[in-house]
């Protein structure tokens, strides 16, 4: 059964407003005209317990642990973070096994909300992407803009410079969808070019931000 959801874009900056925006939210709960005949759904485990898709990138952080501390001791309620790639999130949230969602993939967002399942969608905050490599820099990217720096890392693994890796969080995630429009923009096909044609540089990991940046760290 379709349920909808409220969906929130991910930041690392203002996060806190997400619960006062909650707040709000089920006050003044959008009407039916509001939401173009979508009505807002009830909390998906019961009246006091509120759970929220969220992505690794944030729980990583350690911030979803105090914040549910805080929230829970002013509100009574039993907060409930899930945290998973946003793709994974979104997913959960189209089961109706989740009330919100606090992702970072626009793209991805706009369809959930256009197939009817997410409501009063809100932009809190920002985040920003970045490539994280060694200091040695073996691929020369150093002073590159992003797309420059995917077209030379590509061209250092394919021409096999030691050293060279990189490791993607392959897991349809905010971070790997930006991941694979990156790779479009340098001028790449993402899945004939650098998922199927790309040599052992490239590694799937087809994890959460931490874990693949403790990959990363390995190669």
């Amino acid at each position: 059964m379709r349920t909808n959801t409220t969906i929130l874009s991910i930041g690392m900056v203002l996060i806190l407003l997400i619960f006062a925006t909650f707040a709000g939210c089920t006050e003044t709960a959008p009407t039916e005209n509001e939401t173009s005949g979508v009505a807002p759904t009830t909390p998906a485990a019961g009246t006091n317990v509120l759970r929220i898709a969220t992505t690794t990138s944030l729980e990583n952080t350690g911030l979803l642990a105090e914040l549910e501390r805080v929230y829970e001791s002013k509100t009574g309620m039993d907060l409930q973070f899930i945290a998973q790639g946003t793709g994974q999130s979104l997913d959960t949230a189209r089961r109706g096994d989740v009330d919100l969602v606090l992702v970072h993939s626009p793209g991805l967002e706009e369809e959930f909300v256009d197939e009817g399942y997410g409501i009063n969608p809100r932009c809190i905050a920002y985040n920003y992407f970045i490539i994280v490599g060694p200091e040695s820099d073996p691929a020369g990217i150093a002073g590159t803009d992003p797309v420059a720096a995917f077209g030379t890392i590509y061209a250092a693994g394919e021409n096999n410079t030691p050293d060279v890796a990189f490791v993607s969080r392959g897991d349809n995630s905010g971070t790997h969808n930006q991941e694979k429009a990156l790779w479009e923009e340098a001028g790449y096909n993402y899945d004939n070019d650098i998922l199927e044609g790309a040599g052992a540089w490239y590694v799937d990991a087809g994890k959460g931000m931490g874990d693949t940046l403790i990959l990363a760290n390995e190669k």
